[in-house]
């Protein structure tokens, strides 16, 4: 339902909403216990992308192993 890497504001809502209903939360115990971290995008030209190597769901990089 919901994309860790990229979210989907309405999905993840709709998914806190049925998490904080099956625990039997208030909107106002969960808003005290929230911590919101910010994120960062950055998008780089690189010359060579074939010399970058992820995972299959290119959530993580594995080659050159120095980056």
């Amino acid at each position: 339902m919901s994309n860790i890497y990229v979210g989907d504001a309405i999905s993840n809502m709709l998914m806190i909403e049925s998490i904080l209903r099956d625990k039997g939360m208030s909107i106002e115990e969960f808003s005290n216990i929230y911590k919101d971290y910010p994120s960062r995008m950055f998008k780089i030209k690189v010359h060579d992308r074939s010399m970058f190597k992820t995972i299959k769901d290119e959530s993580r990089l594995t080659e050159p192993v120095a980056l």
